[in-house]
């Protein structure tokens, strides 16, 4: 009986090996655009006031909360009924054209609006963060692309890797050479152009290859299976998205953009180090669990899950007691002249953002093992 756990104890210890050695495809896809944000962060806390940086973080998560509302659900939909005849994909590109023709529509309407009806406010960031959306929600799709036809994440790496780059890179260059005098609404419109430069130029193959099918109408039921199933998402990421960055937009509204950016300081760090964490695990290992689910290999699907849990319930909460404990030395490293008033929040933003995700990205799954798709 003895031998026999020793045995297990091998065998367990060389799958966690395994799973180490499956993530460093993750790892890169998701760690070195990270690497990239994390110089934005950086660059843009140093240059920038904190008034600024107060007024861009708000930009950034209005951004990402319009492209969860609107883009999450079709990509969803695109996973979940996506199969090698690539319908599940020219599907979501008409979804796509359909939402980014709305958002185009709703700035035309609102520049015709701006002389008769105040919705303009003065730095007029309204623009700017619907191109934002737009971009964003392309690259989102493309990446997912790369994501699901894929099974090694190879493609996804570079497609993630040149998304950030052309995001981030071109403003931080402008805020450097600038010195911290370009205007957010710039700012903003550097990073869409940038973005939209490098999807165009990532596009015009495939779209010229799928020419004959991008418009081409479905059968009707995959569309209301779309809907169907991408409807509660979209509902369920109105209130994920409300609950977590509700916050900025109360701090922002009681205290102002100063106090805004001093918080996002301390957030953006954080969740950029913790999430990074989470989906060098979740990245792969997501789509393989639904996978596994959807061939009926359930025992496969949980032995994966338990894997993750290993590394998130043990290694990464060392890890926030650490940064906790060094908090004064990480924001002076990342944050230079403006981490002591940082650093007076950050503990408690890095404890928060991790259990947040421990949620997200652990407990949440446990429903994937009982609920299933029609």
């Amino acid at each position: 009986m003895e031998d026999y756990s020793v045995i297990q104890y091998l065998k367990k210890q060389a799958a966690n090996i395994m799973r180490v050695k499956e993530l460093l495809p993750a790892l890169l896809a998701f760690v070195v655009p990270a690497t990239m944000n994390l110089l934005s962060i950086m660059v843009f806390t140093r240059q920038l006031s904190l008034k600024e940086y107060g007024e861009l973080s708000l930009a950034w998560v209005s951004i990402e909360f319009a492209c969860g509302i609107l883009y999450k659900w079709s990509k969803m939909g695109m996973m979940r009924f996506f199969d090698r005849s690539q319908k599940s994909i020219i599907i979501s590109i008409q979804f796509l054209v359909l939402i980014t023709a709305f958002l185009l529509l709703s700035m035309l309407l609102l520049r015709l609006l701006e002389n008769t009806v105040e919705v303009i406010g003065d730095n007029r960031i309204i623009y700017p963060v619907i191109l934002g959306i737009i971009s964003k929600g392309m690259a989102y799709f493309i990446q997912d692309v790369q994501r699901i036809y894929y099974e090694k994440l190879t493609r996804y790496t570079v497609v993630s890797f040149l998304c950030n780059f052309f995001y981030y890179v071109p403003a931080i260059v402008t805020v450097v050479w600038s010195k911290g005098k370009t205007p957010v609404g710039t700012i903003l419109y550097i990073q869409s152009a940038g973005l939209f430069l490098y999807i165009l130029a990532a596009s015009v193959k495939p779209l010229w290859l799928f020419r004959n099918h991008l418009f081409k109408k479905q059968t009707a039921d995959i569309y209301k299976a779309f809907v169907r199933y991408g409807v509660p998402i979209s509902m369920a990421s109105v209130a994920i998205g409300m609950f977590v960055r509700i916050d900025r937009y109360i701090i922002q509204y009681t205290l102002g953009f100063k106090e805004l950016g001093i918080y996002s300081a301390a957030f953006n760090l954080s969740n950029l180090a913790i999430s990074s964490v989470f989906s060098v695990l979740t990245i792969s290992t997501y789509p393989e669990i639904i996978r596994k689910l959807n061939t009926n290999k359930l025992a496969e699907a949980k032995a994966v899950y338990k894997q993750n849990g290993t590394i998130i319930l043990t290694i990464i909460p060392f890890s926030v007691f650490l940064s906790c404990l060094f908090n004064n030395v990480l924001c002076h490293l990342f944050f230079g002249a403006k981490a002591a008033e940082i650093s007076t929040i950050f503990p408690f933003v890095l404890l928060g953002i991790y259990l947040f995700n421990l949620r997200i990205h652990y407990f949440d799954q446990v429903f994937q093992f009982t609920q299933t798709t029609p």
